[in-house]
């Protein structure tokens, strides 16, 4: 093989590659699907306060599982301001098993809630 075949060969293979780690990240990782999700099928804010306020309770109970837990509305949705989830933030796995229990037992799901974990 000559010297300009290999340097083809060699770029064909890397431009195929680059393609294939942009796919992955733009079409098949949660972070992308997620990222995609139709915010028009988010609750509003206003609808996410309701039921945070209802919930008063649960909410204190997850935010005395840690030090430095928070609970608030998120708002994922950079081009609409007015949607929004129950944006939950914790540190350790143990944390997140807590208030998983707690929100399980309390049975209210009737907004989304997006977890985050903290380093």
């Amino acid at each position: 093989m000559n010297k300009s075949l290999k340097v083809t060969i060699g770029l064909v293979v890397g431009a195929l590659i680059v393609v294939g780690i942009y796919v992955y990240f733009n079409y098949y990782s949660a972070s992308a699907r997620e990222a995609r999700a139709n915010c028009n099928k988010l609750p509003d804010v206003s609808e996410v306060k309701q039921v945070m306020n209802e919930h008063f309770y649960v909410i204190k109970q997850i935010k005395k599982v840690g030090k430095n837990i928070k609970v608030e509305v998120g708002k994922p949705c950079s081009n609409d301001e007015n949607r929004a989830v129950v944006q939950i933030m914790y540190h350790t796995e143990k944390e997140f098993e807590v208030i998983n229990q707690l929100l399980n037992e309390d049975g209210n799901r009737s907004v989304p809630i997006r977890f985050y974990r903290r380093k």
